[in-house]
């Protein structure tokens, strides 16, 4: 991946973190952080997927969908927690 590719891609990913900010409690987000910052961003996602149905948190179905997309052919779908989706808010 390029540079400036990587420097879009942990943007993003931070983004993410900072847009679930609420519902994470600091222990959490510190640790999804530590892993975005040691360069594990598709583990950081995973994790993340994790804490959300653990926790069962309720976000965004796009906060779903980019945790999915941040990890897309990093991480093996069927790591991620089976009801994920049920985590989401509905679309309107």
């Amino acid at each position: 991946m390029s540079d400036d590719l990587q420097r879009k891609y942990m943007r993003r990913l931070h983004a993410l973190v900072a847009r679930l900010d609420h519902v994470l409690t600091p222990q959490q987000r510190e640790d999804v952080e530590r892993l975005i910052d040691h360069s594990e961003g598709p583990e950081a996602m995973l994790t993340l997927a994790w804490i959300l149905v653990e926790g069962d948190k309720r976000v965004p179905a796009s906060a779903i969908d980019e945790i999915r997309d941040l990890a897309d052919g990093l991480i093996d779908e069927k790591d991620f927690p089976p009801n994920l989706d049920q985590c989401a808010i509905e679309r309107s």
